[in-house]
């Protein structure tokens, strides 16, 4: 690592180009998460991916909808607070009822994915949408007629 940074430049140089590109990082993040999300919307509703069909009436009905419409929010980068929000409390339900009962540590009953999910959805609601996002337009158009 020293010796990358010395023929890089300095430390600073160096903190700067991470800095300079961690907002298109964190755009790549918030599309990606949103992509793999989307995906689970289809899996409890039709059936898909060996898992059982469930009505959009029920509570894993709720986890669709908030997957379905979701997802391209978060890819958009529009209410991003808020669909992450509520995209975090679907994971803490979904460990809740799903895989709580199959064991204590999430390694044993296959929430692990639960737990990313909450975790990345935690920091993309205190995060916001960041500078690649509808929010932001939105924000600065605001600003800008003020």
């Amino acid at each position: 690592m020293i010796i990358a940074t010395k023929k890089m430049g300095s430390l600073p140089t160096a903190k700067r180009a991470v800095s300079d590109w961690s907002e298109q990082a964190y755009l790549v993040l918030r599309i990606g998460v949103a992509f793999l999300f989307v995906f689970h919307a289809p899996q409890k509703y039709f059936g898909l991916w060996s898992s059982p069909a469930f009505p959009l009436l029920s509570l894993r009905g709720l986890a669709i909808l908030i997957e379905l419409i979701g997802s391209p929010l978060l890819a958009l980068g529009l209410f991003t607070r808020v669909v992450a929000a509520l995209a975090a409390v679907e994971m803490v339900g979904a460990y809740w009822v799903v895989h709580r009962q199959l064991g204590a540590l999430p390694i044993a009953n296959r929430g692990e994915l639960a737990c990313l999910y909450f975790l990345v959805f935690l920091y993309i609601s205190f995060r916001g949408g960041g500078r690649y996002s509808l929010d932001w337009l939105i924000t600065r158009s605001h600003e800008s007629h003020e």
